[in-house]
């Protein structure tokens, strides 16, 4: 239920898939002998593809993406998408995932995969932070008091 939760609370602020975000986190489940479980969440910045990016050849803004749901898209300079082939990136031949990238000289290469903001990040949002917290909590004491009552039955 936190995960679903917390996952339907980040989608209200930011622009991301429900895949993305339980790609994430980790649940850690309370037993018998521990009576604590925890939600935790670790990544890296999502690539700005993941944010309904788009380009056009031609564009003089460059590509523009939409980070907050609801939000404006914003722009970068200078960016365009194009389907990485590993001698792009890092020698080879073969074909890559299309991400959202930019120059970082006056050559055509190196170029650099552009990113937007983490999963963890997401949670630093006070709104989002709070409406975990307080879903964790009705969880938990919602199966709480469901494992009381099933024990004193058990055992009357």
């Amino acid at each position: 239920a936190v995960a679903t939760q917390s996952s339907r609370e980040i989608r209200k602020v930011y622009n991301l898939k429900h895949r993305d975000v339980l790609a994430a986190l980790t649940k850690h489940k309370a037993s018998r002998l521990t009576l604590k479980g925890n939600v935790t969440f670790k990544g890296r910045r999502i690539a700005l593809i993941a944010f309904e990016a788009r380009w056009r050849r031609g564009m003089p803004i460059g590509a523009t993406a939409k980070i907050l749901a609801g939000g404006a898209r914003k722009p970068y300079r200078g960016a365009f998408i194009a389907a990485a082939t590993s001698n792009n990136a890092r020698g080879g031949g073969s074909a890559g995932m299309r991400q959202v990238w930019v120059r970082t000289g006056r050559e055509r290469y190196p170029i650099k995969v552009l990113r937007g903001i983490s999963i963890p990040l997401t949670l630093r949002n006070k709104a989002v932070m709070d409406a975990v917290k307080s879903v964790a909590r009705q969880t938990f004491d919602k199966n709480f008091r469901q494992q009381i009552k099933f024990l004193r039955n058990r055992t009357g």
